[in-house]
Parts: structure tokens; C-alpha cells; sequence
């Protein structure tokens, strides 16, 4: 399931002209169910995609995504180029800036619900060139 959520970023990230490189050291099975996985990567990946096709024109738009199982956990990784622009709360919480926010900006907080459920964190970082999420999701055997 994860390479198939990968060959479909990659070939989406192929048809916006972003560059994408992918290292996923995973075994094929792994010890979470599909929906938590999907919910995490395809929210993950679908933002990376949308932030890179609005990095300016002149600039390299770019994905990299590194996924691997260390000591016990599921460590995933997602920089991407963007244009630098982010919306938030009085919190500093993201928000979306799509066009009618009342209908999108549940993909954070879906990603946020299962790094939670797998005792991990939800890492967001951006300069104002590079967004970065990543998080390390306990395996369900480890804990």
C-alpha cells in the first residue's frame, strides 16, 4: 500500500513539474491498519504536492519524502518546496488557505490523530522556502 501511494504522488508530482525522490527502507507489511496509514501519507503527500506547485516560477519545486523503521518506530520525513506563505491561528496553528476553508484543512489534524494514536508527535517546521512534517509512529509490536 505504501508504494502505491507513492507511485501516485510520484506520477501527480511528475505531471506539476516537481522533482520527487523517495527512500522508503519499509518492509512490506506493516503493523498499522491501511486507514491510518492512508490518512497520514496521502494527507502528507497531498499537501507536499499542492505547497510545491506553489513554489514561484524560477525556483526548483521539490518533494522528499524518506521513510524507514528505526529501533522500534516508523520514522517518516516530508520537506517541500512552497512559496513561503502560511495562515494561522492566534495559537499558531496551521489553517488552510484554500478557497472556503469551512471545506478543507482536516488533513493536519487527520495526520495529527494517528501520530497521536501510535504515541508520536506531528513535527512541523517551514523556513520560507522549505516545509518540513515528520514524525516517528511507535510499531505496535514495540510498545
Amino acid at each position: 500500500m505504501v508504494n502505491a501511494i507513492l507511485q501516485d504522488a510520484a506520477r501527480r508530482a511528475r505531471a506539476a513539474g516537481v522533482s520527487f525522490r523517495v527512500t522508503a527502507l519499509v518492509p512490506e507489511e506493516l503493523p498499522f491498519p491501511d486507514e491510518d496509514l492512508c490518512a497520514l501519507l496521502m494527507n502528507l503527500l497531498d499537501n507536499a504536492l499542492e505547497g510545491a506547485a506553489r513554489t514561484p516560477e524560477g525556483r526548483e519545486r521539490s518533494i522528499l519524502f524518506r521513510a524507514r523503521i528505526f529501533k522500534g518506530f516508523l520514522v517518516l520525513r516530508c520537506e517541500n518546496t512552497f512559496d513561503g506563505y502560511v495562515k494561522t491561528d492566534g495559537q499558531g496553528h496551521l489553517l488552510t488557505i484554500k478557497d472556503e476553508p469551512s471545506s478543507h484543512g482536516f488533513g493536519m489534524a487527520q495526520m495529527r490523530s494517528v501520530a497521536q494514536k501510535y504515541h508520536a508527535r506531528l513535527d512541523v517546521d517551514y523556513t520560507g522556502q522549505r516545509f518540513t512534517v515528520q514524525t516517528a509512529l511507535q510499531l505496535p509490536d514495540a510498545a
